[in-house]
């Protein structure tokens, strides 16, 4: 598997690496010799898609409806989620200039991070990232932090494989929706030039 070069100068938010890397992820998880599971996921694809955009599209809506929604930091909460769906988020949402995400595993999630969460309620917002076997969480935590800070619950997925793509497609359509709302351009999102790149920059 190959993927294009990353461009070190130009300001452009990039989404194949995430495709490539939920493609690896994937075929780690199924193993080689579980070919029917993959032929199977392959055929899923364009349903997953759709259901990612419907639940990008509405979720999207919800947020742009919070007063000061582009300046709120992000708390995502997930249940042993893969890899590819947590770069997925915050690499897109940082790329875009849209978000700054912080990400805890729901039972880390302690008493002291609810307490800060409602304290800057303001100033914040709490996605919950589940599939059907977490769905239950998710909602007990909308239930007991909503009345005090906005949170959303996000249910995609069936299986593993189907959780993975899902969610990391529901993050890709997101970020599109969201910089189209705030004005944002993902081929060239504003960038102060002393960030473009870490490359030249004296750390030693």
């Amino acid at each position: 598997m190959t993927l294009p070069q990353h461009r070190t100068e130009g300001a452009f938010v990039g989404v194949r690496a995430f495709v490539g890397l939920s493609a690896l992820a994937t075929r780690l998880a199924l193993g080689l010799g579980n070919v029917a599971r993959a032929d199977a996921l392959h055929d899923q694809l364009p349903h997953l898609i759709d259901t990612a955009k419907s639940a990008a599209d509405a979720l999207a809506s919800k947020i742009t409806a919070l007063s000061g929604w582009q300046s709120r930091t992000w708390t995502i909460l997930t249940s042993g989620f893969a890899e590819p769906v947590h770069a997925a988020y915050q690499s897109l949402l940082a790329e875009s200039g849209l978000a700054m995400v912080s990400w805890f595993d729901v039972g880390d999630y302690t008493h002291g991070n609810y307490h800060a969460a409602v304290g800057a309620s303001a100033r914040a917002m709490i996605l919950v990232l589940t599939d059907a076997t977490t769905k239950t969480a998710g909602m007990l935590i909308e239930r007991r932090l909503g009345p005090y800070v906005p949170v959303f619950n996000l249910s995609l997925g069936e299986t593993p494989e189907e959780t993975i793509w899902s969610h990391v497609l529901s993050a890709v359509f997101l970020t599109k929706v969201l910089a189209r709302t705030a004005g944002v351009s993902l081929r060239h999102p504003h960038r102060p030039t002393a960030a473009r790149t870490w490359k030249r920059w004296d750390l030693k």
